[in-house]
Parts: C-alpha cells; sequence; structure tokens
C-alpha cells in the first residue's frame, strides 16, 4: 500500500507534528507504507521524537535500525544533547566510532559540547581529536 510519494511528502508532514500522537501516527504510517525503510526516514523520526523531548521513543527507534547511517547516529545524539544528557550523548558517540560509523561536523559539534559540559577533556582529546580524525593546531 502506497499512500504518498515517499519520502517526497515524508519531510514535510513529519515536522509538522508538534506532539506525541502525531508522530506516532507517521511512524505507523511509515511502518505500513514500507517507508521506514527508506533513507534517512528514520532519523527524522528520531529527531522528531527527541523534539518533542520524547528520547526514550526516539532511542526505540534507533535500537530498533538494523543499519544505523549517520544521520540515524546524529539524530539520536543530537537529542541526548538537547536533553542535557552529555554522558549518554558521549556513550552514544562512542559505540558509534567502535562501529565503524566516521563522525562528520554536526557529530563533533555536540559531542565536543558534551566533553565541556562534562568537563571529561581526556575524553574530547583522545577520542574525539585523535580517533575522529580532527587536528588542532595550538
Amino acid at each position: 500500500m502506497r499512500l504518498l510519494p515517499w519520502p517526497n511528502r515524508l519531510r514535510p508532514l513529519i515536522l509538522s507534528c508538534k506532539d506525541k500522537p502525531s508522530i506516532a501516527k507517521i511512524h505507523a504510517l511509515m511502518i505500513v507504507t514500507g517507508a521506514i525503510t527508506l533513507g534517512n526516514s528514520n532519523a527524522r523520526l528520531i529527531a522528531s521524537y527527541a523534539r518533542i523531548g520524547d528520547t526514550e521513543s526516539a532511542r526505540k527507534v534507533f535500537d530498533i535500525l538494523s543499519q544505523r547511517d549517520i544521520h540515524a547516529w546524529n539524530a539520536m545524539i543530537i537529542a541526548y544533547s538537547r536533553q542535557h544528557c552529555p554522558s549518554q550523548a558521549l556513550s552514544l558517540y562512542s559505540q558509534m566510532m567502535s562501529n565503524g560509523v566516521r563522525p562528520d561536523s554536526s557529530t563533533f559539534t555536540v559531542a565536543l559540547k558534551a566533553c565541556a559540559v562534562t568537563l571529561d577533556l581526556k575524553m574530547g582529546e583522545e577520542n574525539l581529536v585523535q580517533s575522529g580524525g580532527l587536528r588542532i593546531r595550538i
């Protein structure tokens, strides 16, 4: 069953949702239509749950993904950061790195902020700078 020309209409539809029941309906629609398997639709779903402060639902979506691209990782790391959970953001960053996913500039920005908030300068230097390939000249 194909109700909408996915994924073109998915983004504005999911961005228009402002509460959990609306997002849950879109989530169900994504499952029924198969859009849940398309591109970075899951990252948008994670970000939508996070936008309303529901990191638990965002994490459930994240955890069931068989393939996690950088967009899904970023959405979940950013979700933790926005909910003032820097330890979870850093833990997820470490998990991402151990899974071989290369961070992008968004990942670095959020992870560095989390290091600063937790005063974990060692994590910032070792994991973000060295393993992430970031070079700092002093």
